[in-house]
């Protein structure tokens, strides 16, 4: 069995405690190399480098693969939270697959609603499992505190969360920041979906609106190495699977990045755009749509036509490159306070 445990300590003072936190992330998609597909390992690698770079906390990342035996994870989890006290540590858990149920009993738990598999199954045209729903909804009604990244996700689970309480704020982003100005980019792609190609991310939605273009656009697709099959006469460009610097540099080249997911509860690839200068067309069922401003951020249709006008016209505004460095700090500011107020349910937690 390959396990990967990764232990990180800083002493600053974000927090006001007297005593460290210590932030335990598991993220049980871990692809042990630079590059991955999976959206929660992105996440998982970004939150952990965003509370590193400023706080008075101590970051653990629990980095294992999910196709292990149960019997064998659990007993690595225990083993590694072991090394932490239970009165100062968080353990932050996705709600896929149900792996808050590897967390021993004693600790804050906290559920990070990117989106159960169940819901994932559902979106994607596959059969739900109905134990695997069973599971996965038992733990966010057991955790301690749950945290979405939009409030699309919480309206998706309305009748599995049953009143209780969700705090929602935004995905972090680390890597992409500090780029350079956007101004000196030459963008040459006019068009760019970068995802997995299948049905619930859409890849045959962005073919179809894509092609209401004929060749007139440049057009590109990266993020899978399956082939794509185009619904119109125009070309598309495939890259394939691209590791970050390349996925950077293709970002960097991109005038416009669509997102037509049939669910996504927030879409790391749309952060990612903004921050190297590209804007972003999101479908009504993508949790980045709530950050629409239709300068940066623009809402899409599920109407072609429309959509098509739409692209038109983020491809014709020229904001100013601030614009998306605003955009980028503002969602940033909302990660932050989110963080806040999950040490002030823990602290909570800790006085009963």
């Amino acid at each position: 069995m390959q396990l990967f445990a990764l232990i990180v300590l800083l002493d600053f003072s974000f927090f006001d405690i007297a005593d460290m936190i210590n932030y335990v992330i598991l993220n049980p998609f871990y692809s042990g190399e630079e590059g991955s597909s999976s959206g929660i390992d992105i996440y998982s690698r970004e939150l952990r480098q965003t509370i590193l770079s400023k706080s008075g906390i101590n970051v653990a990342s629990l980095n294992f693969n999910f196709t292990e035996k149960r019997r064998d994870l659990r007993g690595y989890v225990s083993r590694s939270l072991a090394e932490f006290s239970k009165k100062n540590t968080i353990v932050e858990a996705p709600d896929a697959r149900a792996f808050g149920g590897l967390i021993p009993a004693g600790y804050f738990t906290h559920i990070r609603l990117h989106c159960p598999l169940f819901l994932a199954q559902k979106y994607d045209r596959a059969n739900p499992s109905k134990l695997l729903k069973f599971r996965e909804v038992r733990q966010i009604r057991k955790a301690d505190l749950l945290s979405s990244p939009s409030g699309l996700m919480c309206s998706e689970l309305s009748r599995e969360l049953r009143g209780k309480e969700v705090s929602i704020y935004p995905n972090p982003i680390f890597n992409y920041i500090e780029q350079p100005p956007v101004v000196e980019i030459e963008r040459d792609i006019d068009i760019l979906f970068l995802g997995r190609y299948q049905y619930l991310k859409g890849i045959d939605v962005f073919l179809k609106v894509v092609g209401q273009f004929g060749g007139e656009l440049k057009v590109a697709v990266a993020g899978d190495d399956r082939p794509v099959s185009s619904y119109a006469l125009n070309s598309v460009d495939n890259h394939g699977f691209v590791g970050p610097s390349e996925k950077m540099a293709l970002l960097h080249r991109t005038k416009c990045v669509l997102i037509p997911s049939r669910f996504e509860s927030f879409s790391m690839v749309a952060y990612e755009a903004i921050s190297c200068g590209a804007k972003v067309i999101t479908w009504p069922n993508t949790g980045f749509s709530e950050w629409a401003d239709n300068e940066i951020v623009y809402r899409g249709l599920d109407d072609e036509k429309k959509t098509k006008e739409i692209i038109l016209n983020a491809l014709q505004s020229s904001p100013d490159s601030a614009k998306f460095h605003e955009k980028v700090d503002s969602v940033n500011g909302a990660f932050w306070l989110g963080i806040e107020y999950v040490q002030k349910k823990f602290n909570e937690w800790l006085s009963v």
